[in-house]
């Protein structure tokens, strides 16, 4: 992987190429007043014909609410520990989700178009641990040589989307 920062713009900007594909992942992770931005950029270096391909945003849930937004802007209360297997078989379009503990204060994931998610099976790696999993967004799996897939997402405190 390379990673460099550009002091000018506030954004760490990193490549590497997958191990397990011919597809070079490029993220610009940039710092805003009032979120965090990142952009995702994934080129096929030759044909990629995949079973699957996804970008994870990796959440902590226990003692937490996951929400997705659909794109008709209703709110749906989502239960990962009610995940079979490794990874759902149900998947959603949403806009964003929010994660966040009973008083409300959390974060919010906001996508700059709908995308379609799965989740992953909770987990922990230790007893006294907290609960981990992942939000998936789908990617498209198969993709022609030079082709780029792209998607960004703003990650903001819940507080700060209130004001």
């Amino acid at each position: 992987p390379i990673s460099t920062f550009d002091e000018d713009s506030g954004s760490v900007v990193k490549s590497e190429r997958m191990l397990y594909a011919p597809l070079l992942s490029g993220r610009a992770i940039t710092f805003l007043s009032d979120s965090i931005k990142v952009d995702l950029q994934v080129r096929a270096l030759d044909q990629v014909d995949l079973t699957e391909l996804y970008e994870s945003i990796p959440v902590i849930i226990s003692e937490r609410i996951l929400e997705f937004e659909m794109p008709d802007g209703k709110m749906t209360r989502v239960d990962p520990f009610k995940t079979t297997g490794d990874l759902s078989s149900e998947s959603w379009t949403i806009c964003s989700f929010d994660l966040k503990d009973a008083t409300g204060a959390g974060m919010r994931v906001r996508f700059e178009s709908p995308v379609q998610v799965k989740l992953t099976k909770p987990i922990r790696y230790r007893p006294e641990a907290p609960y981990a999993a992942s939000v998936q967004v789908i990617l498209q799996p198969s993709m022609k040589s030079g082709e780029v897939q792209r998607m960004s997402y703003h990650i903001q405190s819940l507080k700060s989307v209130q004001e």
